[in-house]
């Protein structure tokens, strides 16, 4: 856990076309580190940067991503957040957090918290976590956000266990 507090130099804002690079280099950052453990180290080093930037660049582009967020210190993006319509059908809440990551040096500095907000801010919610990611779990349900019973395997992500989460 970081001990200093970035808050100061913390920039969240929507992100551009322009950021898709280094949105796909934070995630992949990310999820070699949140997922460390639940998925294959073969799986997670196979994440392609070009690939996961092109993504982003397209769904920025087309405003297939609604109201993506970055974390920014010092122009360096260290985190980056998404919601928007729920994917569930049924819908369980109108809006559902897609995606929320922060790289591991700033958890615990309120990075975390800060993009949240800017995402999801008090609204009820939905969201889908991988089950063994005990941080992320106590993260949200200190947001107020509990288990429903729902639960899925995601079969790309070599059969990854989620579960869903409401507020």
């Amino acid at each position: 856990m970081s001990q200093r507090l970035p808050l100061e130099r913390l920039t969240v804002r929507p992100a551009t076309v322009a950021d898709a690079q280094a949105i796909g280099v934070c995630q992949r950052t990310c999820w070699r580190q949140a997922y460390r453990g639940l998925l294959s180290q073969e799986w997670l080093a196979a994440m392609d940067d070009a690939e996961r930037a092109q993504m982003w660049r397209q769904a920025l582009a087309e405003s297939t991503a609604p109201n993506l967020t970055v974390a920014e210190i010092d122009d360096r993006v260290i985190g980056f957040a998404a919601a928007g319509t729920s994917n569930d059908d049924p819908p369980v809440r109108d809006l559902e957090l897609y995606t929320l990551y922060v790289l591991d040096t700033e958890y615990g500095t309120g990075v975390g918290q800060s993009l949240f907000d800017a995402a999801v801010a008090g609204r009820p919610c939905s969201l889908w976590v991988a089950e063994g990611n005990a941080r992320a779990i106590g993260f949200y349900r200190r947001q107020g956000f509990r288990a429903d019973g729902a639960r899925k395997q995601i079969e790309q992500w070599e059969g990854l266990t989620v579960i869903r989460m409401l507020r």
